[in-house]
């Protein structure tokens, strides 16, 4: 377990080393990416939302 968590740990220290460049175009991108996921997050906090409401105004199978 330790050993996997090390190796997940690196993983991510090496993508943060990756996305932190100096090209223009790149961090273009990046932020771009980020701007287009925070625009997601409330959009995916709706539809979940609506998920777990959902069965609370269903009709029971066994009143069927």
């Amino acid at each position: 377990m330790k050993q996997l968590i090390s190796v997940i740990d690196r993983s991510i220290k090496r993508r943060n080393r990756l996305f932190i460049g100096e090209n223009e175009e790149e961090t273009k991108l990046i932020q771009e990416k980020r701007e287009r996921i925070q625009w997601w997050k409330p959009v995916k906090l709706i539809a979940l939302t609506l998920y777990i409401l959902l069965p609370f105004f269903e009709k029971p199978g066994w009143c069927l």
